[in-house]
Protein backbone atom coordinates (compact mmCIF):
# COMPACT_ATOMS: atom_id res chain seq x y z
CA UNK A 1 0.00 0.00 0.00
CA UNK A 2 1.54 3.13 -1.19
CA UNK A 3 -0.10 5.19 0.94
CA UNK A 4 1.21 3.31 4.36
CA UNK A 5 4.94 3.80 2.60
CA UNK A 6 4.60 7.74 2.30
CA UNK A 7 2.98 8.16 5.39
CA UNK A 8 6.02 6.24 7.31
CA UNK A 9 8.45 7.57 5.39
CA UNK A 10 8.15 11.10 5.37
CA UNK A 11 5.14 10.94 8.55
CA UNK A 12 6.34 8.24 11.00
CA UNK A 13 4.24 9.69 13.81
CA UNK A 14 1.12 10.23 12.18
CA UNK A 15 -1.05 8.90 14.01
CA UNK A 16 0.07 10.10 17.60
CA UNK A 17 0.35 14.20 15.64
CA UNK A 18 -3.67 13.48 14.62
CA UNK A 19 -4.42 11.93 18.84
CA UNK A 20 -2.21 15.21 20.18
CA UNK A 21 -5.50 17.32 19.02
CA UNK A 22 -7.84 18.13 21.68
CA UNK A 23 -10.53 16.12 22.35
CA UNK A 24 -13.98 18.03 22.85
CA UNK A 25 -16.55 14.81 23.30
CA UNK A 26 -17.62 13.59 26.43
CA UNK A 27 -17.88 10.47 25.46
CA UNK A 28 -16.43 8.60 22.83
CA UNK A 29 -15.36 5.22 21.25
CA UNK A 30 -13.00 6.09 18.62
CA UNK A 31 -9.56 7.84 19.06
CA UNK A 32 -9.39 11.66 17.48
CA UNK A 33 -6.73 9.86 14.84
CA UNK A 34 -9.37 7.33 13.73
CA UNK A 35 -12.24 9.73 13.09
CA UNK A 36 -9.65 12.87 11.50
CA UNK A 37 -7.96 9.63 9.40
CA UNK A 38 -11.77 8.65 8.51
CA UNK A 39 -12.00 12.03 7.55
CA UNK A 40 -8.91 12.49 5.32
CA UNK A 41 -9.39 9.29 3.76
CA UNK A 42 -12.35 10.54 1.90
CA UNK A 43 -10.03 12.61 0.33
CA UNK A 44 -7.36 10.61 -0.40
CA UNK A 45 -10.08 8.08 -1.89
CA UNK A 46 -11.86 10.49 -3.64
CA UNK A 47 -15.19 8.88 -3.04
CA UNK A 48 -16.55 12.31 -3.46
CA UNK A 49 -19.23 12.22 -0.27
CA UNK A 50 -19.64 10.69 3.02
CA UNK A 51 -22.05 8.43 2.00
CA UNK A 52 -19.66 6.92 -0.66
CA UNK A 53 -17.27 6.59 1.96
CA UNK A 54 -19.33 4.85 4.43
CA UNK A 55 -19.79 2.12 1.30
CA UNK A 56 -16.35 1.17 2.78
CA UNK A 57 -17.66 -0.53 5.73
CA UNK A 58 -16.91 -4.40 5.91
CA UNK A 59 -14.90 -4.49 2.44
CA UNK A 60 -11.39 -5.84 2.09
CA UNK A 61 -10.08 -2.66 1.71
CA UNK A 62 -11.53 -2.08 5.72
CA UNK A 63 -9.77 -5.57 6.78
CA UNK A 64 -6.63 -3.85 5.15
CA UNK A 65 -6.70 -0.50 6.71
CA UNK A 66 -7.25 -2.43 10.29
CA UNK A 67 -4.14 -4.20 9.24
CA UNK A 68 -1.50 -1.69 7.87
CA UNK A 69 -3.04 1.09 10.42
CA UNK A 70 -4.01 -0.11 13.49
CA UNK A 71 -7.40 2.05 13.13
CA UNK A 72 -10.89 1.36 12.87
CA UNK A 73 -13.36 3.34 10.66
CA UNK A 74 -16.09 5.23 12.03
CA UNK A 75 -19.37 6.21 10.27
CA UNK A 76 -19.31 9.70 8.51
CA UNK A 77 -21.91 10.76 10.86
CA UNK A 78 -19.27 10.16 13.84
CA UNK A 79 -16.71 12.17 11.99
CA UNK A 80 -19.07 14.82 10.93
CA UNK A 81 -20.46 15.67 14.66
CA UNK A 82 -16.70 15.71 15.75
CA UNK A 83 -15.84 18.30 12.86
CA UNK A 84 -18.77 20.38 13.61
CA UNK A 85 -17.32 21.62 17.24
CA UNK A 86 -13.43 20.96 16.28
CA UNK A 87 -11.71 23.99 16.38
CA UNK A 88 -10.31 25.06 13.10
CA UNK A 89 -7.23 26.13 14.42
CA UNK A 90 -6.37 22.36 15.57
CA UNK A 91 -6.06 21.50 11.53
CA UNK A 92 -4.38 24.57 10.80
CA UNK A 93 -1.43 23.23 13.07
CA UNK A 94 -1.65 19.73 11.54
CA UNK A 95 -1.25 21.27 8.12
CA UNK A 96 1.94 23.37 9.53
CA UNK A 97 3.24 20.31 10.94
CA UNK A 98 3.26 18.21 7.66
CA UNK A 99 4.11 20.92 5.53
CA UNK A 100 7.21 22.14 7.92
CA UNK A 101 8.65 19.02 8.30
CA UNK A 102 8.54 18.32 4.35
CA UNK A 103 10.75 21.96 4.52
CA UNK A 104 13.31 20.82 6.60
CA UNK A 105 14.07 17.18 4.98
CA UNK A 106 14.81 19.76 2.04
CA UNK A 107 12.05 17.92 0.13
CA UNK A 108 11.56 21.39 -2.34
CA UNK A 109 15.21 22.78 -2.42
CA UNK A 110 16.07 22.14 -5.85
CA UNK A 111 12.97 23.93 -7.23
CA UNK A 112 13.40 27.04 -5.08
CA UNK A 113 13.96 30.37 -7.21
CA UNK A 114 17.03 31.89 -5.13
CA UNK A 115 16.34 30.81 -2.21
CA UNK A 116 12.56 31.95 -2.24
CA UNK A 117 9.47 29.60 -2.27
CA UNK A 118 6.76 30.63 -4.65
CA UNK A 119 3.94 30.88 -2.44
CA UNK A 120 0.86 31.58 -4.51
CA UNK A 121 -2.66 33.54 -3.55
CA UNK A 122 -5.68 33.07 -5.30
CA UNK A 123 -9.80 33.19 -4.26
CA UNK A 124 -12.41 30.59 -5.11
CA UNK A 125 -15.46 30.20 -4.70
CA UNK A 126 -16.39 26.70 -2.96
CA UNK A 127 -20.34 26.32 -2.03
CA UNK A 128 -23.59 28.37 -3.41
CA UNK A 129 -26.62 28.62 -1.53
CA UNK A 130 -29.87 29.44 -2.30
CA UNK A 131 -30.68 30.00 1.47
CA UNK A 132 -28.44 32.07 3.64
CA UNK A 133 -26.47 28.95 5.47
CA UNK A 134 -25.52 30.84 8.25
CA UNK A 135 -25.54 34.33 9.51
CA UNK A 136 -23.08 36.85 8.04
CA UNK A 137 -22.30 34.51 4.80
CA UNK A 138 -21.39 37.25 2.14
CA UNK A 139 -24.27 37.38 -1.04
CA UNK A 140 -24.99 38.58 -4.41
CA UNK A 141 -27.78 39.80 -5.64
CA UNK A 142 -29.00 38.30 -9.05
CA UNK A 143 -31.59 38.80 -11.39
CA UNK A 144 -32.79 35.05 -10.05
CA UNK A 145 -32.72 36.45 -6.59
CA UNK A 146 -30.16 36.52 -3.58
CA UNK A 147 -27.01 33.98 -3.75
CA UNK A 148 -24.88 33.34 -0.63
CA UNK A 149 -21.33 32.72 -1.27
CA UNK A 150 -18.90 30.70 0.89
CA UNK A 151 -15.09 31.77 -0.41
CA UNK A 152 -11.62 31.38 0.16
CA UNK A 153 -8.48 32.47 -0.76
CA UNK A 154 -5.62 30.66 -0.65
CA UNK A 155 -2.06 30.67 -0.59
CA UNK A 156 -0.41 27.30 -2.27
CA UNK A 157 3.30 26.49 -2.62
CA UNK A 158 3.93 25.92 -6.39
CA UNK A 159 6.80 24.20 -7.77
CA UNK A 160 7.76 23.34 -11.55
CA UNK A 161 7.59 20.09 -10.90
CA UNK A 162 3.53 20.28 -10.48
CA UNK A 163 3.71 20.25 -6.63
CA UNK A 164 0.37 22.65 -5.15
CA UNK A 165 0.43 22.62 -1.57
CA UNK A 166 -1.84 24.24 0.91
CA UNK A 167 0.44 26.61 3.36
CA UNK A 168 -2.30 28.85 4.36
CA UNK A 169 -6.23 29.67 3.98
CA UNK A 170 -8.35 32.89 4.53
CA UNK A 171 -12.19 32.66 4.39
CA UNK A 172 -13.73 35.64 2.82
CA UNK A 173 -15.91 37.06 5.48
CA UNK A 174 -19.10 39.45 5.74
CA UNK A 175 -18.14 43.21 5.10
CA UNK A 176 -21.27 45.19 4.66
CA UNK A 177 -22.94 42.04 3.09
CA UNK A 178 -22.61 42.35 -0.21
CA UNK A 179 -19.93 40.30 -2.18
CA UNK A 180 -16.88 42.06 -4.18
CA UNK A 181 -14.10 39.84 -4.72
CA UNK A 182 -11.75 42.91 -5.26
CA UNK A 183 -12.46 44.35 -1.98
CA UNK A 184 -12.65 41.00 0.10
CA UNK A 185 -10.16 39.03 -1.43
CA UNK A 186 -7.22 42.06 -0.34
CA UNK A 187 -8.70 42.66 2.94
CA UNK A 188 -8.19 38.01 3.28
CA UNK A 189 -4.83 38.85 1.92
CA UNK A 190 -3.50 41.13 4.53
CA UNK A 191 -5.32 38.57 7.41
CA UNK A 192 -3.78 35.63 5.75
CA UNK A 193 -0.12 37.33 5.07
CA UNK A 194 -0.33 38.39 9.15
CA UNK A 195 -1.09 34.76 10.07
CA UNK A 196 1.65 32.93 7.24
CA UNK A 197 4.73 35.61 8.89
CA UNK A 198 3.28 34.55 12.46
CA UNK A 199 3.84 30.54 11.62
CA UNK A 200 6.67 31.12 9.01
CA UNK A 201 8.53 34.03 10.08
CA UNK A 202 11.60 33.52 8.26
CA UNK A 203 10.72 31.72 5.14
CA UNK A 204 12.39 33.28 2.49
CA UNK A 205 8.87 34.45 -0.04
CA UNK A 206 8.45 35.17 -3.36
CA UNK A 207 4.64 36.26 -3.80
CA UNK A 208 3.04 35.29 -6.66
CA UNK A 209 -0.21 36.63 -8.01
CA UNK A 210 -2.85 38.03 -10.11
CA UNK A 211 -3.48 42.09 -11.07
CA UNK A 212 -5.77 42.47 -8.48
CA UNK A 213 -2.82 42.64 -5.60
CA UNK A 214 -1.10 45.53 -8.05
CA UNK A 215 -1.60 48.28 -5.55
CA UNK A 216 0.05 50.28 -2.66
CA UNK A 217 -0.77 48.76 0.39
CA UNK A 218 -0.30 45.27 -0.72
CA UNK A 219 3.41 46.12 -2.48
CA UNK A 220 3.72 47.83 1.03
CA UNK A 221 3.03 45.04 3.51
CA UNK A 222 5.28 42.50 1.34
CA UNK A 223 7.97 45.12 1.71
CA UNK A 224 7.60 45.30 5.42
CA UNK A 225 7.52 41.36 5.74
CA UNK A 226 10.81 41.17 3.69
CA UNK A 227 8.89 39.24 0.80
CA UNK A 228 9.54 39.55 -2.38
CA UNK A 229 6.00 39.87 -4.97
CA UNK A 230 5.61 38.69 -9.06
CA UNK A 231 2.41 40.54 -9.61
CA UNK A 232 0.22 39.90 -12.82
CA UNK A 233 0.36 43.58 -14.90
CA UNK A 234 -2.47 44.06 -16.88
CA UNK A 235 -2.65 46.63 -19.13
CA UNK A 236 -5.61 48.87 -17.81
CA UNK A 237 -3.71 48.84 -14.09
CA UNK A 238 -2.21 51.78 -12.73
CA UNK A 239 -2.07 54.06 -15.40
CA UNK A 240 0.60 56.48 -13.99
CA UNK A 241 3.24 53.35 -13.89
CA UNK A 242 2.30 52.47 -17.24
CA UNK A 243 2.92 56.08 -18.91
CA UNK A 244 6.54 55.96 -17.20
CA UNK A 245 7.31 52.28 -18.66
CA UNK A 246 6.14 53.88 -22.25
CA UNK A 247 8.69 56.45 -21.44
CA UNK A 248 11.08 53.94 -20.88
CA UNK A 249 14.03 52.34 -22.68
CA UNK A 250 13.72 48.66 -21.82
CA UNK A 251 16.65 46.09 -21.89
CA UNK A 252 15.59 43.58 -24.74
CA UNK A 253 16.76 39.77 -24.73
CA UNK A 254 15.35 37.43 -27.96
CA UNK A 255 16.16 33.86 -28.44
CA UNK A 256 14.76 31.33 -31.32
CA UNK A 257 13.31 28.55 -29.25
CA UNK A 258 12.42 26.21 -32.24
CA UNK A 259 11.66 25.77 -36.32
CA UNK A 260 8.58 24.73 -37.05
CA UNK A 261 7.47 22.12 -40.08
CA UNK A 262 6.96 25.17 -42.06
CA UNK A 263 10.17 26.58 -42.02
CA UNK A 264 9.13 29.63 -39.26
CA UNK A 265 11.06 30.57 -36.39
CA UNK A 266 9.50 30.38 -32.78
CA UNK A 267 10.90 33.01 -30.66
CA UNK A 268 10.82 34.65 -27.29
CA UNK A 269 11.43 37.83 -26.16
CA UNK A 270 11.84 40.01 -23.03
CA UNK A 271 11.61 43.30 -22.02
CA UNK A 272 12.58 44.76 -18.91
CA UNK A 273 13.13 48.08 -16.74
CA UNK A 274 14.51 48.68 -13.14
CA UNK A 275 13.61 51.01 -10.80
CA UNK A 276 10.47 52.00 -11.71
CA UNK A 277 8.82 54.52 -9.35
CA UNK A 278 5.43 54.26 -7.70
CA UNK A 279 4.28 56.35 -5.08
CA UNK A 280 6.95 55.20 -1.92
CA UNK A 281 7.75 52.15 -4.18
CA UNK A 282 10.47 50.63 -6.49
CA UNK A 283 9.56 48.34 -8.88
CA UNK A 284 11.07 46.63 -11.45
CA UNK A 285 8.84 46.00 -14.89
CA UNK A 286 8.79 42.64 -17.12
CA UNK A 287 7.33 41.69 -20.14
CA UNK A 288 7.64 38.10 -21.95
CA UNK A 289 6.51 37.72 -25.51
CA UNK A 290 6.34 34.41 -27.45
CA UNK A 291 6.08 34.73 -31.23
CA UNK A 292 6.68 33.82 -34.64
CA UNK A 293 9.09 35.99 -36.66
CA UNK A 294 6.97 39.26 -38.21
CA UNK A 295 3.84 37.61 -37.01
CA UNK A 296 1.42 38.69 -33.66
CA UNK A 297 2.32 37.57 -30.43
CA UNK A 298 1.17 33.60 -29.54
CA UNK A 299 1.62 34.62 -25.57
CA UNK A 300 2.23 38.02 -23.56
CA UNK A 301 3.24 38.06 -20.16
CA UNK A 302 3.43 41.43 -18.23
CA UNK A 303 4.76 41.38 -14.45
CA UNK A 304 5.70 43.36 -11.51
CA UNK A 305 8.44 42.71 -8.78
CA UNK A 306 10.30 44.21 -6.20
CA UNK A 307 13.02 41.28 -7.32
CA UNK A 308 15.82 42.88 -9.17
CA UNK A 309 15.90 41.65 -12.64
CA UNK A 310 18.57 41.21 -14.99
CA UNK A 311 18.92 39.69 -18.63
CA UNK A 312 20.18 36.79 -16.47
CA UNK A 313 17.52 35.74 -14.36
CA UNK A 314 14.39 37.53 -16.06
CA UNK A 315 13.17 34.97 -18.02
CA UNK A 316 13.31 33.06 -14.74
CA UNK A 317 11.29 36.15 -12.97
CA UNK A 318 8.91 35.34 -15.68
CA UNK A 319 8.64 31.69 -15.58
CA UNK A 320 8.32 31.97 -11.60
CA UNK A 321 5.80 34.75 -12.17
CA UNK A 322 3.06 32.46 -14.44
CA UNK A 323 3.95 29.44 -12.10
CA UNK A 324 0.83 31.46 -10.32
CA UNK A 325 -1.31 29.25 -12.80
CA UNK A 326 -0.73 26.25 -10.91
CA UNK A 327 -2.96 27.52 -7.99
CA UNK A 328 -5.70 27.35 -10.23
CA UNK A 329 -4.53 24.30 -12.45
CA UNK A 330 -2.88 21.52 -10.33
CA UNK A 331 -4.63 23.59 -6.87
CA UNK A 332 -8.13 24.51 -8.01
CA UNK A 333 -9.28 22.67 -10.65
CA UNK A 334 -7.86 18.90 -9.44
CA UNK A 335 -9.54 19.68 -6.28
CA UNK A 336 -12.87 20.30 -8.43
CA UNK A 337 -13.15 18.37 -10.73
CA UNK A 338 -10.56 15.16 -10.40
CA UNK A 339 -11.86 13.65 -7.44
CA UNK A 340 -12.05 15.97 -4.38
CA UNK A 341 -15.36 17.55 -4.93
CA UNK A 342 -14.30 20.62 -3.48
CA UNK A 343 -18.07 22.00 -4.43
CA UNK A 344 -19.64 19.41 -2.68
CA UNK A 345 -21.67 20.26 0.12
CA UNK A 346 -19.87 17.59 2.85
CA UNK A 347 -21.56 20.19 5.35
CA UNK A 348 -24.96 22.94 4.90
CA UNK A 349 -25.39 24.93 8.16
CA UNK A 350 -22.26 24.82 10.29
CA UNK A 351 -19.59 27.07 8.89
CA UNK A 352 -17.20 25.20 11.49
CA UNK A 353 -17.44 21.88 9.64
CA UNK A 354 -17.44 23.60 6.08
CA UNK A 355 -13.86 24.77 7.26
CA UNK A 356 -13.25 21.43 8.81
CA UNK A 357 -13.95 19.97 5.75
CA UNK A 358 -11.69 21.64 3.74
CA UNK A 359 -8.37 21.56 5.21
CA UNK A 360 -8.69 17.55 5.60
CA UNK A 361 -9.03 18.20 1.48
CA UNK A 362 -5.96 20.25 1.66
CA UNK A 363 -3.94 17.79 3.80
CA UNK A 364 -5.13 14.97 1.54
CA UNK A 365 -3.84 16.60 -1.49
CA UNK A 366 -0.76 16.70 0.10
CA UNK A 367 -0.29 13.48 0.60
CA UNK A 368 -1.63 12.32 -2.82
CA UNK A 369 0.67 14.78 -4.50
CA UNK A 370 3.96 12.38 -2.71
CA UNK A 371 2.24 9.67 -3.41
CA UNK A 372 2.00 10.41 -6.94
CA UNK A 373 5.78 11.40 -6.59
CA UNK A 374 6.84 8.25 -5.03
CA UNK A 375 4.64 6.12 -8.12
CA UNK A 376 6.46 7.85 -10.74
CA UNK A 377 9.94 7.09 -8.78
CA UNK A 378 9.08 3.19 -8.99
CA UNK A 379 7.74 3.43 -12.24
CA UNK A 380 11.48 4.74 -13.63
CA UNK A 381 12.95 2.23 -11.65
CA UNK A 382 10.72 -0.69 -13.30
CA UNK A 383 11.64 1.09 -16.46
CA UNK A 384 15.70 1.24 -15.81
Amino acid sequence: MTLYVVLKRHYPNFEELLNSIADHRKRHTYEVAEILSAGLLMFVLKRGSRNQTDQLAGTTFEKNYLKFFGMRLPIMDTVHDFLEQLDVGELENIREVLVRKLMDRKLFDKWKFEGYYNLSFDGTGVYCFDDEPFEGCPYKETKNGIKWYVSVLEAKLVFSNGFSLSLGSEWIKNQNGKLDKQDFEQAAFKRLAVKIKAVFPRLLIVVTADGLYCNEPIFKLIREYGWKYIFTFKDDCLKPLWRTIEKGTPVSNEQIIKKDSSGKWLMENTDHLNDLSYRSEKIDFVEYRQYYQDEEPLKRHVHLTNLKVTSDNVMEISEQGRMRMKIENEGFNTQKNHGYALSHKYARKSFSAMQNYYLPMQLAHLINQLVEKLKRFKEGLDES
